[in-house]
C-alpha cells in the first residue's frame, strides 16, 4: 500500500511539473535602483523588462542573471 501510494504521489508531482514548465510565464520589471543601476554596460541590461516570456525558453546564463539581479534587488521577478 505505502509503495503504490508513493508511485502514485510521484507521477502526480511529474505531471504538476511538466504542466508548470509548459504554461508558466515570467515579468520583470526593474526596481528604482535597477533603473539607476542597470545601463547598456551591464549583463542584466538585456533582461530588464521581460513580460509573458515562457519559463520552458529561459536557458541556464538568463536564469543565473536573473536569480542575481533579484538578489542585488535591481529586478523584480514574478511568475504566473
Amino acid at each position: 500500500m505505502f509503495i503504490i501510494r508513493h508511485i502514485l504521489l510521484f507521477q502526480v508531482r511529474h505531471c504538476v511539473r511538466e504542466v508548470f514548465y509548459e504554461r508558466a510565464r515570467i515579468n520583470v520589471v526593474p526596481t528604482k535602483d535597477g533603473i539607476k543601476e542597470n545601463d547598456e554596460n551591464q549583463p542584466l541590461y538585456a533582461l530588464k523588462y521581460i513580460k509573458d516570456k515562457p519559463i520552458r525558453t529561459i536557458t541556464g546564463d538568463q536564469f543565473l542573471k536573473l536569480v542575481s539581479g533579484e538578489k542585488d534587488k535591481l529586478i523584480k521577478v514574478v511568475s504566473h
